[in-house]
């Protein structure tokens, strides 16, 4: 993969991390349960620490990262966060803890697919391995959210090790 392709896939990762930032935040004004609370809290430190890890990789590679998150893309994981939230919470008449748990494992499922992509791409070892940590992130969060909501876990086979490269 040429470097520009690097830098511009990169990004469209990044974007995707700072959506899942947002989302954190709208979810944790709404979760009512301390050790929920500090959980949704870690993982959105974890999405931050991938914009931060992501924004370097893009800069050591000559880009410059966008960190804003994509307008459409944006409103529509922070839409889809709020208004699960509520609808959850009105229609089925459960805690806010539980709406915003249903939304988020939505949201973790799209990283998840994200990253089942971003870890095939054909890039060096540094880089493959910041794509498989950071996926392997958003499996543990799909799974806790899951285990949280007494779903049954469904998520995308794990391969840390490249293939084809």
């Amino acid at each position: 993969m040429d470097t520009k392709e690097l830098v511009k896939k990169l990004d469209s990762l990044l974007r995707a991390n700072i959506d899942a930032v947002n989302s954190d935040e709208q979810a944790l004004k709404r979760i009512d349960l301390p050790d929920v609370r500090a959980r949704i809290q870690r993982h959105h430190d974890d999405h931050q620490r991938h914009v931060d890890t992501l924004s370097r990789l893009i800069r050591e590679h000559g880009g410059e990262p966008t960190l804003r998150p994509r307008r459409f893309r944006g409103f529509l994981t922070r839409g889809f966060t709020m208004i699960t939230i509520q609808g959850f919470a009105s229609v089925r008449s459960t805690s806010e803890t539980e709406a915003a748990l249903d939304a988020m494992e939505g949201n973790e499922r799209l990283m998840c697919r994200v990253y089942a992509d971003a870890v095939s791409w054909e890039v060096d070892e540094t880089i493959h391995d910041v794509l498989c940590a950071n996926y392997h992130d958003e499996r543990e969060h799909l799974v806790y959210i899951q285990r949280r909501l007494e779903h049954k876990i469904e998520i995308d086979p794990y391969h840390p090790h490249r293939t084809g490269a």
